[in-house]
């Protein structure tokens, strides 16, 4: 996978997480698709600079990450890797 696709993905997972008038099924499914993604950039050594952002924070949910740091860390994936456009 592409690390603007993870970072597309992750984006999408937050938002899922954060809807308020999302069911908690959407929700769970969400959240586990994120851990997935975060856990596959820790091991990607490229990223390792991004991922000492939210690795290294004590976790304050059930993802087991920090969630600031996790905002953090997507909203620079976001950034750093963009969907490329199709031109």
């Amino acid at each position: 996978m592409q690390l603007w696709e993870i970072a597309q993905k992750m984006e999408a997972a937050i938002l899922i997480i954060r809807k308020k008038d999302e069911d908690d099924k959407s929700k769970k499914s969400a959240a586990n698709i994120l851990r997935e993604l975060l856990q596959e950039c820790i091991w990607d050594e490229n990223l390792s600079d991004l991922t000492s952002i939210y690795k290294d924070k004590e976790a304050d949910n059930v993802l087991g990450y920090d969630t600031v740091a996790i905002s953090t860390f997507v909203g620079q994936m976001v950034a750093e890797y963009p969907k490329p456009s199709n031109r």
